[in-house]
């Protein structure tokens, strides 16, 4: 039995990925082809934060056909889809949002059919995840009385196990994670079984029953993802299983090559090789087993043809005859010129003719670059640091991009009202859509950093763009000022950490600081509040538990004006403004105040939203402009453990 095994790793779009994607979707296109028994997967890493990821989410991709109705990741799953990927592993920066990103990419909406093939990983448990738990498929280890199901059954689920069937041949797949995820990325509820730490004993130990359920099921050829970001790892677990026989590595990048493959230099991708292509290993029996790695941002498609005999062992001597097909493959218009057997300047008419994969690719690259072009070459101001929007954050600290926007949507109403006057700021942690900056691992080290530069835009490393502002705020509420008391304050501060941590009416604040205790009984968790001034140091104490009876302090002021989004201001995640507000009003784009709307209006409703009312976009990139205008003055406040913050302060 022959077998070609397609793989890449870690697609994680970047910039890089307009290009590459397409071609690497070209070369599947082709070397399908050759073989009856071509099975194409990925080893996980399927987006990451950056500006790909950020333009995907754009309305605009509504109309590529491949989306149907885009969120942030689906272009980059739908990427994974059109190169007829039929099983992936799970990798660690699907999670830098959190688990709700990858939910809502990985399930259908609508139009968007969602992954079209399962995920791997059997060493997460998603029960306490509440994005996730739903979209997961046990598989019990009963040997015959319940067969491992196959991954056309499982689109779009995550389960630890499953089959493919190819030339009347079943072939296995497993997956897992690496355990040190929780310290890497942030999950919302899924952790790792064991985790916290490398144990490969562990890890083979979870593996092995797997395994040999495909085993005792008769599947005789069986393939782990491993998404272990070290070649090395997976080295040190292959002498510790018995049964697999190839292992496609993913994580770390590791470009590997035969002796007849030319490496290609990219942008960020040195030219070379560091090993051979596959590598011959052997598992505890000292039967052999292969091990294959690519490396990321669409650059290389691995190709591995590979014969069994009869009992399903490989055959390594075999290798030798599939040199020249086998190794790596640069994603470049020459390679996809020689596998299409075309010249380059016919790939138009060839490689990307309507209806083929490349073309497909394209389509949705070509649609994320037009966004880029248009949106990210837009500067408002600067940043030197990553400004954090995740959703597990957010929704359980404060955080500096919280701080940001809140303070922006403060300043707008100060420019309205004056200097003098008490203002407060507050929105929730749901109205934070994503992150300002680039996640990017070097080496095996995960860093978060400043927005990456774009030549393409001539946007600079650092830059806060318009694409940024929209990918973080992609809800853009219209801004509503309020009036309310310093016990009005409080009662909706506590509804904001009433339901504790990790929730989307979590608050992020400007213009006040309070301090809370979650272990207290709702309603009564805030324990102090003191105003700030408008350059963010401390200003007036309102409140503290047990002074004066009502804890009220003698020095508040008997007026706050309180800047939020129209729709808590509405009742939006059950927040009480307007039992504890007065004369609401929206703030309009021409710097002056709508007139007062009736509470029993529905502030959300088209009939009342002025038609230049100012939005919380706007708010922030006037704010950038005006105190992060250049390199000089770019914002700096690093983001900070909650233990270290000063504004929410969990005590």
């Amino acid at each position: 039995f022959t077998l070609q095994l397609l793989h890449f790793s870690d697609a994680q779009a970047g910039l890089l990925s307009v290009q590459t994607a397409p071609h690497l979707a070209a070369l599947v296109d082709s070397f399908e082809e050759d073989y009856a028994n071509t099975l194409v997967v990925s080893g996980g890493g399927g987006f990451i934060p950056g500006p790909f990821l950020s333009a995907g989410a754009d309305a605009s991709l509504n109309a590529v056909a491949a989306i149907g109705a885009t969120a942030t990741g689906r272009p980059d799953l739908a990427i994974h889809n059109l190169i007829g990927v039929e099983a992936s592993g799970i990798g660690l920066h699907e999670w830098d949002l959190g688990s709700g990103v990858l939910a809502s990419a990985v399930q259908s909406s609508g139009a968007w059919g969602g992954a079209q093939f399962p995920l791997l990983s059997l060493n997460l448990d998603f029960s306490a995840d509440s994005h996730l738990a739903g979209l997961t498929n046990s598989v019990p280890l009963d040997a015959d009385d319940t067969l491992v199901p196959e991954a056309a059954t499982l689109k779009g689920r995550l389960v630890p196990v499953t089959v493919v069937v190819k030339g009347g041949e079943k072939i296995g797949l497993v997956g897992v994670t690496t355990q040190l995820l929780a310290s890497l990325s942030s999950p919302e509820g899924t952790v790792v079984r064991g985790g916290g730490a490398v144990n490969l004993d562990l890890l083979a130990g979870q593996i092995q029953p797997y395994v040999n359920e495909l085993l005792a099921e008769g599947v005789n050829k069986i393939v782990l993802l491993s998404h272990l970001r070290d070649l090395d790892l997976e080295r040190a677990l292959a002498v510790k299983l018995a049964g697999v026989d190839i292992i496609v590595a993913a994580g770390s990048g590791t470009r590997l090559g035969d002796s007849d493959d030319t490496a290609a230099e990219f942008p960020g991708h040195e030219a070379n090789f560091a090993g051979a292509y596959p590598v011959l290993a052997e598992d505890r029996n000292g039967t052999p087993l292969l091990i294959v790695s690519t490396d990321s941002e669409h650059t290389y498609l691995g190709r591995l043809v590979v014969d069994f005999d009869l009992a399903g062992n490989l055959v390594p001597q075999a290798l030798a005859d599939h040199l020249p097909e086998n190794g790596a493959y640069a994603a470049t218009a020459a390679n996809v010129a020689a596998a299409w057997g075309v010249a380059e300047a016919s790939l138009g008419s060839t490689a990307f003719a309507a209806g083929t994969k490349g073309a497909k690719v394209r389509q949705v690259t070509e649609a994320v670059q037009a966004v880029i072009t248009a949106k990210d070459g837009v500067v408002h101001g600067y940043t030197a640091v990553y400004l954090e929007g995740g959703a597990p954050q957010v929704r359980s600290q404060e955080t500096n991009l919280g701080n940001l926007t809140a303070d922006a949507n403060q300043q707008a109403l100060r420019e309205v009202v004056g200097g003098s006057e008490a203002i407060v700021s507050l929105k929730h942690a749901a109205g934070i859509s994503g992150q300002i900056g680039a996640v990017t691992e070097t080496d095996g080290v995960v860093a978060k950093s400043a927005p990456q530069g774009n030549v393409g835009t001539g946007k600079p490393v650092g830059g806060i763009s318009q694409l940024d502002i929209e990918n973080a705020l992609r809800g853009n509420q219209r801004l509503m000022m309020f009036e309310t008391t310093p016990a009005g304050l409080k009662a909706i501060l506590e509804h904001g950490v009433s339901q504790g941590a990790g929730q989307g009416q979590f608050p992020q604040i400007g213009g006040v600081q309070f301090a809370w205790d979650p272990d207290l009984t709702p309603g009564s968790r805030v324990l102090s509040m003191a105003l700030l001034k408008d350059d963010g140091s401390a200003g007036t104490p309102v409140y503290k538990a047990g002074s004066l009876g009502t804890g009220m302090l003698p020095g508040a002021p008997g007026l706050i004006r309180v800047v939020t989004l129209n729709g808590l201001a509405n009742g939006e995640a059950g927040y009480p403004m307007k039992a504890n507000g007065e004369n609401f009003r929206y703030l309009l784009a021409d710097g002056t105040l709508g007139p007062v709307v009736a509470e029993g209006l529905d502030f959300t409703a088209a009939a009342q939203l002025p038609g230049n009312g100012l939005g919380e976009q706007a708010a922030l990139a006037a704010h950038v402009r005006n105190r992060h205008g250049s390199l000089v003055q770019a914002y700096r406040t690093a983001e900070t453990p909650a233990a270290q913050d000063t504004r929410i302060q969990n005590l």
